[in-house]
C-alpha cells in the first residue's frame, strides 16, 4: 500500500494540536488522527500581550517526534494559525522585539485612523481583506508609531507559520 503522510499543525488562541492525515492511494481513503494537543496561552510581557514562540516550537517538535517514533515518514507539514501575527527578524535571523498577539490593545483606533488617512476603498483594493482592527496592516502601523527604535534593526517580518518553518530549514 502507498501512503502519503501529512502533518497539520493547528495553532489556536488557547491551544494547539498536531494532526496526522494519512491518505491511502489504492483505497482512496483518508484518516485523520490527533497526535499531540497542547496549551497555547498568551503572556503579558513588557506591556504587550505576546506569544511564547519558543514554547510553541517545543510543543510542535514534540508532536512531530511522536509521529516519527511511530516509524511514520512525514511527506509534508502545514501550519495553520490565527493568520495576522508575525515575528520580526534582523539580518542574522535573530528576533527583534516581541511576537505581539492580535489580542493586544496596541492597534486600538488605528484601523479608523488608517481609513481616514488612506480611504477604506483604497485599503481594500490593496489588501483585499476584511476590515478587522487586529489585521497585520494595523499591527505594522502600531509598531512604527509605538516602537520606532526597532525599525532600523528589522530585516524581515515573517508570519508565525513562515517563521516556524524557516527555523527548521
Amino acid at each position: 500500500m502507498t501512503f502519503r503522510n501529512c502533518v497539520a499543525v493547528d495553532l489556536g488562541a488557547s491551544s494547539g494540536r498536531v494532526m496526522l492525515a494519512r491518505y491511502e492511494r489504492e483505497c482512496r481513503s483518508l484518516t485523520l488522527r490527533e497526535i499531540h494537543r497542547f496549551n497555547n496561552g498568551l503572556h503579558s510581557q513588557n506591556g504587550y500581550v505576546t506569544w511564547n514562540v519558543d514554547s510553541l516550537e517545543s510543543a510542535i517538535r514534540l508532536g512531530l517526534n511522536k509521529v516519527c517514533e511511530e516509524g511514520i515518514r512525514i511527506d509534508s507539514i502545514g501550519i495553520d494559525t490565527w493568520g495576522v501575527d508575525f515575528v520580526l527578524l534582523d539580518q542574522h535571523g535573530q528576533r527583534v522585539g516581541l511576537p505581539v498577539a492580535y489580542r493586544d490593545s496596541r492597534t486600538n483606533g488605528l484601523m479608523a485612523q488608517a481609513q481616514q488617512q488612506l480611504g477604506k476603498r483604497d485599503i481594500y483594493q490593496r489588501s483585499g481583506i476584511q476590515f478587522l482592527p487586529f489585521n497585520t496592516i494595523y499591527q505594522l502601523r502600531a509598531l512604527t508609531e509605538q516602537q520606532p527604535e526597532l525599525i532600523p534593526h528589522i530585516a524581515h517580518a515573517l508570519l508565525i507559520p513562515d517563521y516556524r518553518i524557516s527555523c527548521w530549514l
